[in-house]
């Protein structure tokens, strides 16, 4: 592929380049097979190890983190904080309108120049 002769412009080949065959001297696969079964074993028996000799004393399931009121956005949030009251007094923007204003319309006619 180095030999081949190639455009300038377009760094390209001139001749079009074919692979026929190859050939796989080792196989990565079963290398790497061998080293992840080596590996968990390993990580078995550091997890066997030392359940047999002093189990320690794990902290409650129910302290562990905050407490959840529902499912989903917000689950976190008390429901009972965030209620609100309802207001006693009537609202007093439905009582007075907004009186409409006038749109601008810019310079205007410039006939008068």
């Amino acid at each position: 592929m180095e030999n081949v002769e190639s455009d300038p412009k377009t760094d390209r080949p001139k001749e079009e380049i074919r692979i026929d065959s190859t050939t796989v001297f080792v196989d990565p696969y079963e290398e790497a097979d061998a080293q992840i079964a080596e590996e968990r074993k390993k990580t078995q028996l550091e997890v066997v190890a030392p359940e047999s000799t002093v189990k320690k004393s794990q902290p409650k399931s129910g302290s562990q983190g905050p407490p959840t009121y529902r499912q989903g956005v917000g689950k976190y949030i008390n429901p009972a904080a965030t209620k609100r009251v309802a207001e006693e007094e009537p609202s007093t923007s439905a009582a007075v309108p907004v009186a409409k204003k006038k749109p601008s319309r810019g310079f205007g006619d410039f006939s008068s120049w």
